[in-house]
C-alpha cells in the first residue's frame, strides 16, 4: 500500500512541480540511489532535491507491476510514461525499497543510464548558435558538434543529418515538434522542413549541442 500510494503521489507531484507531498513518504534520514540522478541523495533536503533535478515532463504517468513484498523489501518494476514533449514513448525501471516505521528509508533505483538519457527531452543547456547561415542541405554531427552549426535551405527542403561519433545523438526543435529519434553511429536521419521560419534545434542527449536552421526563399 505504501508503494502503490508513493507511486501515484510521485505522478501527481512531477505533474504539478510541488515534490514536498513525496518527501513525506521517506524517513528523515532516507537514501536514494538512482541512475537517473547523478550521485544519489539522502536526507530530508537532499531527497527533495533529488527530485526537482529530475527531467521536467508533463502528463506523466508511472505504471508499476511485479511488486515483490519480503520482510522489509519491497522490489517494484515500473514503467513511465510521459506527453511526447517529455518523454520518448516510455521507460522502464526497477525500484529496491526499504521500509522502516512504515516509511521508506531506502530507495535504490536501476535504469539503464543510455536509455534514460535517449527517453528525456530536457530543454537545451547552451546559446543558439550564430552566424552567417551556410546554403547546405547536409550536416555532420562529429566531436559533438553540429557541422556546420547554422545552415539555410529552401521551403519544402529535406535535411539530412549523419552521425560520425559513437556516441548516440538526436536533432530535436528547441520546441520539441520535430524530434529525429536517437540517432546511432554512421546513421543517417532525414527530416524535412515545409514551412519558412527559424528552426532552433539541439541534441537531447547532450542538451549544450545546438544548432539552427533558417527555412526560407
Amino acid at each position: 500500500q505504501l508503494v502503490t500510494a508513493y507511486y501515484q503521489t510521485l505522478a501527481a507531484a512531477v505533474n504539478s512541480g510541488d515534490f514536498s507531498t513525496v518527501v513525506a513518504f521517506f524517513t528523515p534520514d532516507a537514501g536514494i540511489d538512482s541512475e537517473l540522478v547523478a550521485g544519489g541523495a539522502s536526507g530530508t533536503a537532499g531527497i527533495l532535491a533529488f527530485f526537482k533535478k529530475l527531467p521536467k515532463m508533463s502528463g506523466f504517468s508511472v505504471e508499476v507491476s511485479n511488486v515483490v513484498e519480503a520482510d522489509t523489501y519491497v522490489d517494484a518494476d515500473w514503467r513511465f510514461r510521459a506527453a511526447p514533449a517529455s518523454l520518448r514513448g516510455y521507460l522502464d525501471g526497477h525500484d529496491g525499497f526499504t521500509i522502516r516505521d512504515g516509511l521508506i528509508s531506502q530507495l535504490s533505483q536501476a535504469v539503464d543510464r543510455q536509455a534514460a538519457a535517449e527517453a528525456f527531452l530536457p530543454s537545451p543547456t547552451a546559446p543558439l548558435p550564430r552566424g552567417t547561415p551556410v546554403e547546405r542541405t547536409k550536416v555532420r554531427i562529429e566531436n559533438f558538434k553540429f557541422a556546420p552549426q547554422v545552415i539555410k535551405v529552401p521551403v519544402g527542403a529535406r535535411v539530412t543529418w549523419t552521425n560520425a561519433d559513437a556516441d548516440s545523438h538526436t536533432v530535436t526543435t528547441d520546441d520539441k515538434t520535430i524530434d529525429s529519434g536517437v540517432i546511432e553511429q554512421e546513421v543517417s536521419v532525414t527530416l524535412s522542413f515545409p514551412a519558412a521560419g527559424e528552426y532552433p534545434y539541439y541534441c537531447t542527449i547532450h542538451p549544450g549541442m545546438r544548432g539552427k536552421i533558417v527555412v526560407g526563399p
